[in-house]
């Protein structure tokens, strides 16, 4: 009986990922939700994004915040180095223009790194795939990865060459590595805000850093616009 019920689970999940993954069902949602008020989770306030604007979702997995910000016309870059979720994004958004899919890291210096998979054994690795990392002290002990492709934050502000709109961060602890890398280069400043999940509580090595992260944004004028309590 129970694996009957954990077949029917599975089958339920895999027709609804199938369907709301679709890209003429995400295309159907921009075109319907596109200029009204968004508030992603966590958030009281709408975004305060224009259709002329640029969004960055860095570590965007399958795409729900892509989707969000995207309802607000911005032009919405979502960076996302697991295959595994990568897959379902680039097909997802695969009829929206103004979402632009790349199956990248984003560190403080641009190379090829190692992606360790979270979980491995894992039988649903697009579920499994939110618990990828950059960082091999999170996943300790996996001896699955993947070499992937990784872009320098001040590289990407570079290439815009403008002012960034909105940032959401979610990189499973290479979140300070990223932000000193802004602040060191001065692209912190060419965005209006950002958000950002920190991971401390995955990777407890990480508490000092992110507090001393925490008193330098402040210290600079930025701990509004940067925030480091999203979830």
């Amino acid at each position: 009986m129970k694996l009957k019920t954990l077949i029917h689970r599975r089958v339920r999940q895999a027709i609804y990922r199938a369907l709301r993954y679709h890209p003429l069902a995400e295309l159907a949602i921009q075109l319907f939700a596109r200029h009204t008020d968004v508030v992603l989770p966590g958030e009281t306030s709408p975004l305060e994004l224009r259709s002329d604007d640029i969004a960055l979702d860095i570590g965007a997995n399958v795409g729900d915040i892509s989707s969000l910000l995207a309802r607000t016309g911005a032009t919405v870059h979502a960076f996302e180095p697991d295959p595994n979720a990568y897959r379902v994004l680039r097909r997802r958004f695969a009829l929206v223009r103004s979402v632009v899919c790349l199956n990248k890291g984003v560190m403080g210096t641009s190379g090829s790194l190692r992606l360790y998979f979270c979980n491995p054994d894992a039988k649903d690795r697009i579920q499994a795939s939110q618990g990828s990392s950059l960082m091999g002290n999170k996943n300790v002990g996996s001896n699955s990865w993947v070499d992937v492709d990784c872009e320098d934050i001040a590289d990407i502000f570079s290439s815009i060459g403008r002012e960034v709109g909105f940032v959401k961060m979610d990189i499973e602890g290479a979140e300070v590595e990223v932000i000193n890398r802004m602040i060191e280069t001065g692209c912190i400043y060419k965005t209006r805000r950002m958000v950002v999940e920190t991971h401390e509580d995955q990777i407890p090595s990480l508490a000092p850093e992110i507090s001393r992260l925490r008193v330098l944004l402040n210290e600079i004028g930025l701990g509004q616009r940067v925030r480091l309590d999203w979830q």
